[in-house]
């Protein structure tokens, strides 16, 4: 009798530690995927902020863009005036000012073509920044939903659209 009851009791401890096992396990593997999403997050989080970065240096560049194309401009302008002074050229008296114009209006022309270039290649940048971020959040979306883990709001916003460059016109 005392051997069934040990036997019993044993086979009872038995099953309790096998219970409480498969119990410590499944915790142990519900707090693993919360932090393989904690850290999905954090990756969508980042890079997030280095798109904002991204965007504010394409803002930056577009205005300075901006002011240099105004300053071509306003100088291709001046020397269509110049031209258009007499039909047989531009008088003699302004032709130090014409050429002067011309110099500075050819100046002008590499830093256009540079801050240009650096917007186009910024842009662009941002583009595929943004679209790993998107990637980012549909892949933390697709895995919160298939782990059942959709009670928290993981996700960040998605960012502005990106404008399209346009620097020539």
């Amino acid at each position: 009798m005392k051997r069934v009851f040990w036997m019993t009791a044993v086979l009872i401890l038995a099953v309790a530690l096998v219970l409480g096992a498969g119990s410590m396990m499944d915790r142990m593997a519900g707090n693993q995927l919360r932090a393989q999403a904690e850290a999905m997050r954090d990756d969508v989080r980042a890079t997030r902020a280095e798109l904002e970065r991204c965007l504010d240096e394409m803002e930056e560049l577009e205005r300075a863009f901006q002011m240099q194309e105004r300053t071509t401009e306003t100088l291709r302008a001046r020397i269509e005036d110049f031209e258009a002074m007499d039909d047989s050229g531009v008088p003699g008296d302004q032709y130090d000012a014409y050429l002067e114009t011309v110099d500075r209006f050819n100046e002008s022309l590499p830093e256009w073509e540079r801050l240009g270039e650096e917007y186009r290649e910024t842009a662009e940048r941002c583009r595929g920044m943004a679209r790993m971020h998107n990637a980012q959040v549909d892949s933390l979306g697709t895995f919160l939903e298939e782990e059942e883990l959709m009670d928290e709001p993981w996700g960040p916003s998605p960012p502005d659209e990106i404008p399209q460059p346009d620097p020539g016109g």
